[in-house]
């Protein structure tokens, strides 16, 4: 037949509450005396990357300048250790100290292109402009010396591209005269999955799987379809995973792949995939053929979705079979789309419409309808 038939937020205070000899925060001024260093580990050589001494500024504020941190840089590990005047010398204390970070990339950089108003929490602040900055800090001293004398601290955060993904808890104390603060990060979001794979498929195909997924798992994930169990290799090169499947035994119509798996934070994700199987002979969605005419517009739009790469035909008749316009095109498989014919040459009124599509192998499908056009 032919046609025609983690950013990571930490509230950073130092306070005399938290023991007498400390000389953090004095009474009676917005000024802190002392300095922080902070220490800024690259996740891929464990590098410091930036080793840096600031004052500290008026009203508990600390700004690091990240200036020189690359832009996609993933942080592991942060130290900052505040440097309190007292007497007979410095003291060290070791505020924050996290190692081991499981937040995916959006959620674990210290600096990123972060634009006025898209990165922002509670206690943090990164700011855009010649001078890039992080600001740590926020509440009144005694606040979170109080929660430290209650053994608990809690803050979160919110990232552009995973909002609600991590928390932080922790507790305090002290250790002789000094205080200390542990802090755990909870990495609250399950693992998201991309699978790439063709959109439709018949019987006897041999189908590829890829798998990708936006953080380390504890071990690979399982991926189904219909219920029948898939075999999941690990593609170390891509860091990402694979898996092949030969179509016997399904249906005609819509099946999904299924994949789980679990982060190493014990947070399980599950996502599916649509693929369509098809029969021997097709090779268009038939039910995603419409024409949609917009009236006293002088085009009308055929569209489309393809399963295969195919020729399509598209002709206009009146209502006594006399073919106004004749329209070719060719499609790839997978496509959707729009094609546009112009019927600047139709008068108002009802017109048929026949549209072919022929595919390389052979197959042949038609679909007849009819539509109006207003001018």
């Amino acid at each position: 037949m032919r046609c025609g038939g983690r950013i990571i937020i930490v509230t950073l205070l130092c306070s005399n509450l938290w023991a007498p000899e400390i000389k953090c925060y004095p009474e009676n001024s917005y000024l802190w005396t002392g300095y922080v260093v902070g220490h800024f580990f690259n996740k891929f050589d464990g590098d410091v990357i930036v080793y840096q001494r600031m004052p500290i500024s008026s009203r508990g504020w600390m700004k690091f300048n990240t200036g020189s941190i690359p832009t996609g840089s993933e942080i592991i590990r942060v130290e900052l250790h505040c440097y309190c005047s007292a007497v007979g010398g410095d003291s060290v204390v070791n505020l924050y100290s996290i190692e081991n970070d499981p937040v995916t990339t959006e959620g674990t950089l210290l600096y990123q292109d972060c634009g006025d108003g898209g990165c922002y929490a509670t206690g943090w602040r990164c700011r855009s402009g010649s001078w890039n900055v992080i600001e740590l800090g926020g509440g009144a001293s005694d606040t979170l010396a109080q929660r430290l004398a209650l053994g608990w601290f809690g803050v979160g955060f919110v990232a552009r591209e995973r909002p609600d993904s991590v928390v932080f808890t922790g507790h305090g104390g002290f250790f002789g005269d000094e205080p200390y603060l542990v802090v755990t990060l909870i990495d609250t979001t399950p693992p998201r999955f991309t699978l790439t794979h063709p959109d439709a498929a018949k019987e006897g195909d041999s189908i590829h799987i890829v798998i990708a997924v936006d953080e380390e798992l504890k071990a690979i994930p399982t991926l189904t379809i219909s219920g029948i169990s898939i075999a999941v290799s690990t593609d170390t090169v891509r860091n990402q995973y694979f898996g092949d499947f030969l179509v016997s035994g399904l249906a005609e119509g819509d099946h999904y792949f299924v994949v789980t798996g679990e982060d190493l934070s014990g947070n399980k994700g599950i996502d599916s995939s649509r693929i369509s199987i098809i029969g021997p002979e097709t090779v268009i969605d038939l039910a995603e053929i419409y024409l949609w005419p917009n009236p006293c517009d002088r085009s009308l739009y055929i569209h489309y979705h393809s399963y295969l790469r195919a020729k399509l035909k598209v002709e206009i008749f009146t209502l006594t079979a006399v073919k106004m316009i004749e329209h070719q095109f060719e499609v790839e498989p997978g496509e959707t789309g729009d094609e546009e014919i112009t019927t600047i040459d139709l008068d108002n009124g009802l017109y048929l419409y026949r549209v072919c599509a022929e595919s390389e192998a052979g197959g042949v499908q038609e679909k007849v309808g009819r539509f109006a056009v207003v001018h």
